[in-house]
């Protein structure tokens, strides 16, 4: 029974072993060989393989901020952000984040070539929300900076204090 797991286990390390080696792909062997044989440091290394600033991508949009200015509490507020792609090469929008879960963004996820336009659609809804609110839409790209903030600014009124029953008139 032994002998049958140490051959379970040999086997399995000689097939491990082969399917890791040879596999490289002909890039990384020669960063590797680049990095190796370089008396440039691995930081300029791998500086050169990002976009040149006046080649990259750029957004301009029409507006950066929103404000939406007072809704009743349960509203939901929806906003599009449109860009134009300024750069001199296509825009791919990597990810989008939000500073919370009540504000929830759409994009398309095909590249937007240069001197084309995109948008981006964000929904926030209020419910639970009251008073003042900044919500962040933080975008990562392949642009120079790789990230851009919008913002959605504005108030929510959350209607009558209905804690001690409902009012009386």
């Amino acid at each position: 029974m032994k002998t049958l797991i140490a051959n379970a286990l040999g086997i399995v390390a000689l097939a491990t072993v082969t399917a890791c080696s040879g596999t490289k792909s002909e890039n990384t062997s020669q960063t590797t060989t680049e990095a190796a044989h370089s008396t440039k440091p691995a930081t300029e290394l791998t500086e050169a393989k990002k976009p040149n600033a006046k080649e990259a991508p750029k957004f301009q949009f029409e507006q950066t901020e929103y404000k939406f200015g007072e809704v009743k509490q349960g509203a939901v507020v929806t906003h599009v952000f449109k860009f134009k792609n300024t750069g001199k090469s296509a825009l791919v929008i990597q990810n989008i984040g939000t500073s919370c879960g009540c504000t929830t963004p759409s994009y398309s996820k095909e590249p937007i070539a240069p001197g084309k336009s995109g948008e981006i659609t964000v929904k926030f809804d209020t419910k639970g929300k009251r008073g003042q609110q900044s919500k962040s839409i933080r975008i990562t790209a392949n642009t120079i900076p790789a990230t851009t903030v919008l913002r959605l600014l504005g108030a929510v009124d959350p209607g009558p204090d209905l804690s001690n029953g409902p009012v009386k008139q």
